[in-house]
């Protein structure tokens, strides 16, 4: 039985709209990407969903390709929220195209952050996403 996951009060929003897929599942999604500083772990919060299954942003029939930010390796818990009209799911190992590290790394402006995107993810210069 999955559980809500809550927001803890450590946990702050590092960029919003994030393009991401999952490993072990061939679609797209998009949320809102949250780090908690007590936890190190990230969070992507507001993923939208019906009846508690991530809904995929693209059109089932497109095969790609299309740039992506970031790719969840290992999911460690993840949860319906708003009445399964969202999800969130938390995660620690994941590949980020270089854009969005970038990005982060300019515009965020705790160090700790990237700190643990060097510890737990993989940096890579072509995130790009196709339908198996």
């Amino acid at each position: 039985m999955t559980m809500n996951i809550q927001q803890g009060q450590f946990s702050q929003i590092v960029k919003n709209g994030v393009y991401f897929s999952v490993e072990g599942d061939d679609r797209v999604f998009t949320g809102d990407l949250y780090f908690d500083f007590a936890l190190k772990e990230f969070q992507l919060r507001g993923i939208p969903s019906f009846q508690g299954r991530m809904r995929h942003v693209l059109d089932p029939a497109f095969k790609g390709p299309v740039m992506i930010d970031l790719f969840v390796k290992t999911v460690i818990e993840k949860g319906p929220r708003d009445k399964d009209n969202y999800s969130d799911l938390k995660f620690r190992s994941a590949k980020v195209s270089s854009q969005l590290a970038t990005w982060i790394e300019e515009w965020f402006g705790d160090k700790s952050v990237m700190h643990a995107i060097e510890e737990f993810w993989e940096v890579v210069r072509d995130l790009t996403w196709f339908k198996q």
